[in-house]
């Protein structure tokens, strides 16, 4: 028996429906974008319903081959109506057409992601020569990152303290740590001052952590 939408379960329900449906279509045909095959198939699906239905349902009449019949006609009809629901233009179904064809318009149950209200903490690991090993936590010290948050973005000035973030540079976002940032050999003895940030799914910051700083170690 059929279980899935749009079509009802019980087959004297799914009968009714597909009076009605195959009626409606036939009517708003060119308003749908029904092609005339897809037409001409339902229709010739629906007349031969029309006749295994009732016989497959009287005692007298029905037979083993009239209930197969009827089952193959009644899944071919339900997949080729499928096919033209798929094919009909979301934007084209007015409530009505929703109503008839059983196509409730789907509501998402996502939200939009929060803007991170936390601002990560760095920990900067400085053995290895000419390179920074970038550790993350949430402020409150948490190894997770705050929910539907993507990563940490990490920027850094190489020298001079921060003054002003448009001198920063962006090194990436980070999805878990560690992140490396490898240096040139001029680079050795100088100081780096990183500043961090959640980023959530949709690409949108949250507050900076303090400033860290990290000399570059060299030979």
């Amino acid at each position: 028996m059929p279980t899935r939408k749009p079509f009802p379960s019980k087959e004297s329900e799914l009968n009714t429906y597909f009076k009605l449906v195959v009626a409606y279509l036939t009517l708003h045909i060119n308003r749908l974008h029904v092609s005339e095959t897809n037409k001409t198939l339902i229709n010739e699906l629906y007349n031969e319903w029309f006749i295994l239905y009732p016989l497959s349902k009287n005692l007298y009449e029905r037979t083993t081959m009239i209930v197969t019949n009827k089952n193959r006609v009644r899944d071919s009809l339900m997949n080729t109506l499928r096919k033209v629901f798929a094919d009909i233009p979301k934007s084209e179904l007015t409530l009505q057409d929703r109503l008839t064809l059983h196509l409730p318009e789907r509501k998402s149950n996502r939200s939009a992601p929060v803007i991170p209200t936390t601002h990560p903490l760095g920990h900067i690991f400085t053995g290895n020569l000419y390179q920074h090993t970038i550790f993350f936590t949430d402020e409150n010290g948490s190894h997770a990152k705050p929910k539907r948050v993507r990563g940490c973005q990490i920027w850094c000035k190489i020298g001079e303290p921060i003054t002003d973030l448009k001198d920063t540079t962006f090194l990436g976002t980070c999805s878990a740590p560690p992140f490396l940032h490898k240096f040139a050999l001029s680079d050795a003895g100088k100081t780096v001052h990183y500043r961090l940030r959640w980023e959530n799914t949709r690409g949108e910051a949250g507050p900076w952590s303090p400033v860290v700083r990290a000399t570059v170690n060299g030979d």
